[in-house]
């Protein structure tokens, strides 16, 4: 055959094998395309639809807090049922605002049991889950969220948190909220994935599956091994899905896009390729014919040519058959060895510009102009975007860029010129989805023959967030200043103002800001000393603090200012300056003093009301006695009961008096080491006997070293009172429980106390099971003569004496009380650990021995006088008395004699008792004082008789202590404290 027929034969059929192949190749390559990008897409969604599940929980979880927190919530919680109906309004309200009415399907209030207390809207078909959420909210500090359910074509999901009150749960809020897509949700899935993509939400291992708008079936996958894109049958057909599992919340989220869909454009592309295909292979085969004729005519000159290219001469002759085919293959072989070489050399240009693109630090790519796609990238493109090369250069440039800005993309690419211009900042978008914004400098280029685009990328993400932070951050500072209630200024180290926010400007009286600056600081000072001790301390520590400052307004004025101030160090060689808080406390400190001024005028009244109420009463049993003993005659028996009840009734004045001292905390004590728990369990057979039969007492007492220094009498006092109140408070029985033992306090644990200092202390607790105080009480719960106590059931003293001789002995009082939940006292006493408690028990009685010793007695009341003279010369004494230091000092100025004794009151007309002792000691220095009074003021307290360093009886007192007393001190000699 010919080489005019076998030509055209071979060259058609190369043809058709090259177009198809290339054909083939296309198709191949744009449905991996189509794939990948229905892959990223798919990715896109899932983690933008688990994004805004999770926006959704965090918005949910602070309306449910803000819920929890609500005063009127936790009142209608924490009440008896009965009065829950007149709370419901409240609670309602506060419940309507939790969340978007248009989700919220209902919404419910259970109590500490889980049982339902409060409920709105129409939630029997969604109670199944309640339960459940319940009991996971008990052990959450934060919000629970319950599986999906489905009823009908409402899907709907279960939310949960706990209400607590002083650290105790008593009770939840539960609210059912509906989760459905807005039809413009649904357009948005379609427009990032494709027409006929879906997304379900649903619990991973049960049935419960939506699509947004109605119920939908689960999908046929295990949704917590599911990885990667997966492929699998639906009724509809293939389909490809991907499926996350949502942080925090029981769901899952599955994004499927049919199959066939993504491989429809290629499918139809190859169609269309194959009919050009078909055109273009018979318009070769006709040319390859025509070619075929003209080929042996033009095989010589083609000959001559091809050697000319390959170097060498021209042909002398034309030789026919294979002898021109042996001399073309001989000259092309020729023209093959001198491509190969320039191929050699462009292949080393080539690897060496290829190195230079790769070393390149910045992530840098080229893209075809018409198509978009890319067609390089460099080894920073791969490591900053995440994608591999291959997935890289199946993706256009479309594919990192916001769809709304893809056109004004693909219009820069298409104006690009040769020279390398900067292209403004853009945002693209990473393989794991977060995003970016860049700079880009680009100019076009020739890439395998195609106009491309080469982009060099400088990722500015990080730098305009900080940049946009201080702007933030700048705004919000210049904000607070602007807004804040308090005056704020800064000023120069040496007193001038330099800035002044709208506030100070108002307190001081000026218009602008600038008015003020430039003024000095020392202007606004009432005081000029006042401004130089703050000055000093600004320069001594850096700051200053005062609570009441007096400044001087504008107009002359005056306004009592909180100042807070510190000197802040400047910046860049910057001088320091001083940034100074002011808060006009004027108003307040007016108040303040109204109010204490009203509280002291308060507490006098009620103290001379119950002081005069309880001493009417016992002038009253005293005058009417006393008038029965006057009616007595010779012969009638012998008035005993109503000299008893004289002298009960005397008695009492005497301990109302000690409580009052108590209560002021002026009593004098006599302290020594004592245990806690030994006291309180020597006391536990007398508190039995005082409580009665339907009161239980428990004892709990702790083997631990618990030695506190106190007055046992007075401490017995405290015990007695909570006990008496305990019992009183429980009128129809109940338990009474009396704990010691010895506590270490940190810092952290007196909240709500810091008077209190940390350290070691010996606590005593008295709890009872009764009705508890009113909140409205606890605040008046230590004032004296304040009770809750029916009429004529208390003074009122009790809890006021508590706590004034607990503050005496250094100590703190603790109460908690709810009402109907019973009341706790805790006393928290100085724990002593050098010292051993001392002996119980009272001096022995010495009244009846007899003496012989010289006493001096000065006393200004002359009933009193009367009576320790005759009590002393009744024990043969010889008694010297005197109403006055001065006549006392008379008395004895010329005697010979000593005087052993001196018995005077502290406070006395004209000398008081301490000076006469002094005077006396210089005229009969063996003389030892012994000190009367019936109060103790200032005077009492600096003679030492609190350290027990004078002898001292604290009237009233009965004429046996005081001759033991008298007794004591002429045998030992020495001072001694009652």
């Amino acid at each position: 055959m010919s080489l005019g027929i076998k030509a055209p034969l071979f060259l058609s059929t190369l043809f058709a094998v090259v177009v198809g192949i290339t054909s083939w190749t296309t198709y191949r390559d744009r449905v991996r395309a189509d794939r990948q990008e229905a892959t990223v897409r798919l990715d896109q969604v899932a983690a933008e639809m688990v994004d805004g599940l999770e926006q959704i929980r965090q918005q949910l979880a602070q309306d449910m807090a803000t819920a929890a927190a609500n005063r009127s919530v936790q009142d209608y919680l924490g009440a008896a049922p009965s009065r829950r109906p007149t709370l419901a309004p409240l609670a309602v309200a506060a419940l309507r605002a939790v969340g978007s009415p248009r989700e919220l399907v209902g919404i419910e209030l259970r109590d500490a049991a889980g049982n339902s207390a409060l409920r709105l809207g129409a939630l029997e078909q969604f109670m199944a889950g309640a339960g459940a959420v319940v009991r996971d909210a008990a052990d959450s500090a934060g919000l629970v969220v319950g599986p999906l359910q489905v009823a009908h074509d409402l899907a709907a999901y279960p939310a949960a948190i706990r209400v607590t009150r002083h650290g105790r749960i008593i009770g939840y809020v539960i609210a059912w909220r509906r989760l459905n897509a807005s039809p413009e949700g649904a357009r948005q899935v379609s427009r990032l994935v494709g027409a006929g993509a879906r997304v379900l939400v649903g619990n991973p291992h049960d049935s419960a599956w939506t699509n947004l708008s109605a119920r939908a079936n689960p999908p046929p996958i295990d949704v917590d091994t599911a990885t990667g894109v997966l492929e699998y049958q639906r009724r509809v057909g293939r389909v490809l899905a991907v499926a996350r599992r949502v942080p925090g919340l029981p769901w899952a989220v599955v994004v499927e896009f049919p199959a066939d869909s993504v491989a429809a454009p290629a499918r139809s592309g190859l169609h269309q390729l194959l009919v050009v295909d078909l055109a273009v292979w018979l318009l070769g085969m006709l040319g390859a014919l025509w070619l075929g004729r003209r080929l042996v005519g033009r095989l010589g000159a083609l000959t001559a040519s091809a050697g000319a290219m390959a170097g060498g001469a021209p042909p002398s002759g034309r030789r026919r058959g294979g002898d021109e085919i042996k001399q073309l293959t001989a000259t092309f072989d020729a023209m093959a060895a001198r491509v190969r070489d320039a191929i050699a050399a462009a292949g080393t240009s080539e690897a060496q510009y290829r190195k230079l693109f790769e070393s390149i630090p910045l992530p840098t790519y080229v893209v075809d102009i018409e198509t978009m796609r890319f067609l390089a990238v460099n080894e920073a493109a791969i490591a900053h975007y995440g994608y591999t090369r291959e997935e890289f250069l199946a993706m256009t440039a479309r594919d990192i860029r916001p769809p709304d800005e893809v056109p004004r993309v693909e219009a820069e690419v298409r104006s690009l010129g040769p020279v390398p211009q900067p292209r403004g900042t853009w945002r693209h978008t990473r393989k794991d989805g977060t995003w970016l914004e860049v700079e880009v400098t680009g100019h076009e280029i020739e890439f395998d023959g195609r106009r491309a685009a080469l982009a060099v990328i400088n990722d500015v993400t990080e730098r305009n967030r900080q940049q946009a932070a201080v702007r933030q951050s700048e705004e919000r500072y210049r904000a607070l200043i602007r807004e804040a209630p308090y005056g704020i200024a800064m000023s120069t180290l040496s007193g001038v103002f330099i800035d002044a926010n709208p506030a100070l400007v108002r307190i001081l009286g000026y218009d602008t800001a600038g008015d003020l600056v430039g003024t000095p600081v020392h202007d606004v000072y009432a005081d000029p000393d006042s401004r130089r001790a703050v000055a000093a301390e600004l320069r001594e520590v850096g700051s200053a603090h005062r609570e009441a400052l007096q400044w001087r307004r504008r107009d002359g004025g005056l306004v009592t200012a909180r100042l807070t101030a510190r000197v802040v160090p400047g910046r860049d060689d910057a001088e320091p300056y001083v940034e100074a808080i002011i808060e006009d406390v004027t108003d307040r400190v007016r108040l303040e003093e109204q109010f204490q001024q009203a509280q002291r005028m308060e507490a006098i009244g009620r103290l001379a009301g119950g002081i005069a109420h309880d001493f009417n009463n016992l002038l009253t049993v005293i005058m009417t006695t006393t008038e029965l003993l006057m009616s007595w005659q010779p012969g009638d028996p012998p008035p005993t009961g109503e000299l008893d009840e004289v002298y009960r009734a005397a008695r009492r004045g005497a301990d109302l008096t000690r409580q009052l001292l108590a209560f002021g905390r002026r009593q004098v004590l006599a302290m020594r080491p004592l245990s806690v728990g030994a006291l309180v369990l020597d006391m536990e057979g007398m508190l039995r006997r005082l409580l009665g039969e339907d009161v239980q007492l428990r004892v709990v007492a702790s083997a631990e070293p618990d030695i506190v220094r106190a007055d046992q009498s007075q401490l017995e006092q405290v015990l007695m009172n909570l006990v008496v109140n305990a019992r009183d408070a429980m009128p129809e029985g109940g338990q009474i429980v009396v704990e010691t033992g010895p506590v270490e306090l940190a810092q952290g644990e007196m909240a709500g106390h810091p008077a209190m200092a940390p350290g070691a202390y010996v606590r005593i607790a008295v709890s009872d099971t009764g009705t508890g105080i009113p909140p409205d009480a606890m605040e008046h719960l230590f004032e004296p003569f304040f009770t809750t106590k029916p009429k004529d059931k208390g003074t009122g003293l009790g809890l006021a004496t508590v706590y004034g001789i607990v503050k005496q002995l250094g100590g703190y009082v603790w109460p908690y009380s709810e009402p109907g939940q019973g009341t706790t006292f805790k006393i928290f006493l100085p724990r002593v650990d050098d010292a051993a408690p001392a002996a119980h028990g009272e001096p022995a009685r010495r009244e009846d021995q007899r003496g012989h010793q010289t006493i001096l007695v000065a006393e200004d009341e002359s009933a009193i006088r009367a009576l320790l003279e005759r009590v002393l010369r009744s024990r043969g004494y010889d008694v010297i008395a005197a109403a006055s230091g001065e006549d006392a000092l008379r008395a004895v100025a010329d005697r010979r004699g000593p005087i052993h004794l001196l018995v005077s009151d502290v406070v006395m007309p004209g000398m008081s008792g301490p000076q006469l002792a002094a005077r006396l000691a210089e005229l009969h220095p063996e003389a030892v004082p012994l000190f009367l009074s019936g109060y103790t003021d200032e005077a009492v307290l600096r003679l030492g008789v609190a350290a027990g360093r004078v002898a001292f009886l604290q009237k009233p007192f009965t004429h046996e202590e005081f001759l033991v007393k008298v007794r004591e001190l002429l045998e030992n000699g020495e001072s001694t404290t009652r």
